[in-house]
């Protein structure tokens, strides 16, 4: 009997001893979810990040090489076009009840023409702004109340207002401007 109570005694020291042991280190189980947890959402992190510099690489190069098609243009005034930079504008339209948010740039039959037009750029952003304000929201809705905006653009700003007929005899041309692009056209 005597050896019956040592051997009960011992089996409760051991489940006391696997009680405390157990209930002193019950995270493990959690500090794995946790751990987990964490892995998990750095992974989607790293993913995304991936994700937004392929996105970025892929407009950086479709930049350098819109560039690159660009520069190549300077050199031969036939084939491509030269752009000038973005022009900015915010007019308010004719109808007083709205506004016109534009970013206009326009395509040059060469890069002599540009550097023509660089100390212009007053009588040109004047000839734009003036021909913006005539128009009403209603005139900008539809495509192509869009298209005969850039008629009226291109017929204005090829006028003799900008270029004297000096340079367009020397230019051989009576539009050194081919055509007006919008990049940013926001009607509110």
């Amino acid at each position: 009997m005597a050896q019956e109570s040592n051997n009960k005694e011992r089996e409760n020291l051991e489940r006391n001893e696997r009680t405390e042991i157990t209930s002193l280190n019950p995270r493990p189980k959690r500090s794995r979810r946790w751990l987990l947890l964490l892995l998990g959402v750095l992974f989607i992190v790293l993913v995304v990040i991936f994700l937004l510099f392929l996105s970025g690489a892929g407009n950086q190069q479709t930049t350098s090489q819109t560039s690159t098609e660009t520069i190549a243009g300077t050199g031969n005034s036939t084939s491509q076009p030269i752009f000038t930079d973005g022009m900015e504008f915010q007019i308010n339209l004719a109808d007083g009840r709205r506004f016109l948010m534009l970013t206009l740039r326009l395509a040059l039959i060469d890069a002599d023409t540009n550097t023509y037009l660089t100390p212009r750029l007053p009588i040109l952003r004047d000839i734009v702004i003036g021909t913006l304000q005539r128009k009403t929201s209603e005139d900008l809705r539809s495509p192509a109340g869009l298209d005969q905006l850039k008629k009226d653009l291109l017929r204005r700003l090829n006028s003799g207002k900008i270029f004297s007929e000096e340079m367009l005899q020397k230019k051989k041309t009576t539009q050194p401007i081919q055509d007006v692009y919008f990049e940013k056209f926001i009607l509110q």
